[in-house]
């Protein structure tokens, strides 16, 4: 959610840097979320190694949020003041209204400005399709859109991790329409890549790739999740212990590029310390700053580790997660517990005007660690 090619106001970033690192002490509950996930389906065309998520229940649309009940969710205070909406899945690109469920989101978030949408890109038609669309209402309502292809490997390694035969060859072929969709919109096209047992040691192969083809890429750490369904993948998610100093060397190599409008490296400095020295997390999230996510049936959560805390169909959403038993629970079990461990996964607008003092102290400072020459 961080885009280069809008920078925010330092007046803007003032404001926020005080509001959430003073007014916050003093204010008895979170203020109203800025950015909110929004998981449209769990169904997917993929069955990646590391990931479960197609097995709910759900899996086959039929309990799906409807365009009518979006309209009155959407419409709920709790979610007027968002500014950056995530669509993911499972697959996005697999609901056939999910133009409609852009327009329903604009039309009920009036300060919406950023759109992002993830995919694996596998059925390339679809994928482009539905990216033309929702790139035509971005730039007609001056909105940035951010498209973002999973991608976990290169050729047989990511089949490997994804399940599926010849899907490197169909989602590049998407990329490469996608690039072109870009240039004519001015979006943003960038590559994420789950870090996993499977496919770490093919990691310096997908960079130079994604170098080739001017792309940026992202790579997070696979995780096991109650929501993924995907406690039986331990083995092929979780790193093994004798490839972590590999793990660490790559993103202490990560961390190295410092530029002022690369605030990944950031993300990946703090990551590697937790990684290296089991230290606690200190870098800011926008789920613990002001975010939410929604699930495809209507579930509600704090973040991508918290239990569903209501859902939407049934209750208000305001009510839902300003509820008091609510908020106990996210500042006791999520707060105090959950966030100390978790893993940055972005470093964000949000979270960088939380902690723009101590982003440009890492990039005036000379970073130290342990783990040896860099690779």
């Amino acid at each position: 959610m961080f885009d280069l090619k809008k920078i925010p106001s330092p007046l803007e970033m003032s404001k926020n840097f005080v509001k959430y690192n003073w007014l916050q002490l003093l204010y008895r509950q979170p203020f109203p979320p800025r950015a909110m996930c929004f998981y449209v389906t769990y169904r997917c065309n993929m069955r990646c190694r590391m990931c479960g998520i197609w097995k709910h229940k759900s899996n086959h649309g039929l309990n799906e949020l409807t365009l009518r009940e979006l309209d009155k969710i959407f419409s709920n205070s709790l979610f007027s003041k968002i500014e950056h909406l995530d669509i993911n899945g499972g697959e996005p690109s697999l609901r056939k209204d999910l133009f409609e469920i852009i327009e329903i989101a604009k039309e009920k978030m009036p300060h919406l400005k950023h759109i992002t949408m993830s995919s694996n890109g596998l059925f390339t038609t679809r994928v482009t399709s539905v990216v033309k669309k929702i790139s035509e209402i971005c730039r007609k309502n001056k909105m940035r859109f951010s498209i973002v292809i999973s991608l976990h490997g290169v050729k047989d390694v990511f089949e490997k991790v994804c399940g599926v035969k010849d899907a490197f060859s169909s989602v590049t072929t998407t990329i490469k329409i996608l690039k072109s969709i870009q240039a004519e919109n001015n979006n943003s096209l960038s590559i994420n890549c789950v870090l996993t047992d499977i496919n770490l040691i093919d990691v310096y192969k997908l960079e130079n790739w994604c170098q080739e083809e001017c792309l940026p890429i992202s790579f997070v750490l696979g995780e096991v999740r109650a929501r993924f369904l995907n406690f039986d993948t331990i083995p092929t998610t979780l790193i093994a212990k004798e490839k972590k100093d590999f793990l660490i060397r790559f993103i202490r190599k990560l961390s190295q590029n410092k530029r002022i409008f690369n605030p990944s490296a950031f993300r990946y400095y703090n990551l590697a310390n937790l990684l290296e020295f089991s230290e606690e997390r200190t870098i800011s999230c926008h789920y613990a700053i002001g975010g939410n996510i929604l699930g495809p049936t209507g579930e509600l959560y704090y973040c991508p580790h918290s239990k569903a805390i209501g859902n939407c169909r049934n209750n208000s959403a305001y009510d839902i997660y300003y509820d008091k038993k609510n908020l106990e629970y996210r500042s006791q079990e999520l707060q105090k517990k959950e966030c100390k461990k978790c893993p940055p996964y972005t470093f964000n607008k949000i979270e960088l005007e939380k902690d723009i003092l101590r982003y440009l102290k890492f990039l005036v400072q000379k970073q130290q660690y342990n783990s040896g020459e860099l690779i």
